[in-house]
């Protein structure tokens, strides 16, 4: 989740510790890219500025809509992260060739 410029994530009691995950915050970091982690509530969705799922195989994969909120897919930050995220992956592929 991103608001104001910084990422937001939910506390690890709460989701997985996963290597996308670790990897994501640790390029936001790098970025200057403020992170926190924070349970946020359904009802704060609409104060949001945008949002994203993260895995092995979506990557980052922006979320366009939740119920009637509309969230920016090509909010600033977010892409920075998804522009970041896949370079990270060239780089490590291209390390076995």
């Amino acid at each position: 989740m991103i608001e104001n410029g910084v990422l937001y994530t939910s506390p690890l009691e709460d989701v997985l510790p996963g290597v996308t995950r670790g990897r994501i915050i640790s390029l936001a970091k790098s970025l200057g890219i403020g992170f926190e982690e924070k349970k946020i509530n359904f009802k704060e969705v609409d104060n949001l500025n945008a949002m994203f799922i993260s895995g092995t195989s979506p990557k980052i994969l922006p979320i366009a809509k939740v119920d009637n909120i509309t969230l920016d897919v090509n909010n600033d930050i977010m892409q920075k992260l998804i522009k970041g995220f896949n370079e990270e992956i060239i780089i490590y592929i291209n390390k076995f060739r």
